[in-house]
């Protein structure tokens, strides 16, 4: 069985309600840089440099959350990757 499956990126990542209190302290400027620094952190798996602590503050919180998504999106793609070698094999 070839065990050399790497998923690929989610397409998406979730943003949850409860994080808004979280942005709402923040000004308008600082709320557009911190979604953007989640759009790269989602992207590229790197952590930009930030202007302030508060949005770094607010970064660390809510990339933690999509790190854990994206684990568990990995995990279901290696399930189901590792499901469809067993039906392969089961068809020869």
């Amino acid at each position: 069985m070839n065990t050399n499956y790497e998923p690929k990126l989610p397409k998406a990542f979730n943003c949850y309600l409860d994080n808004a209190d979280i942005v709402d302290e923040l000004s308008d400027r600082d709320a557009g840089r911190l979604w953007k620094s989640l759009f790269y952190f989602a992207k590229t798996g790197e952590t930009p440099d930030f202007p302030n602590s508060k949005i770094k503050i607010a970064y660390l919180y809510m990339a933690g959350q999509l790190e854990r998504d994206f684990e568990k999106y990995r995990n279901r793609c290696l399930r189901n990757w590792e499901n469809a070698q067993k039906l392969r094999k089961d068809a020869d």
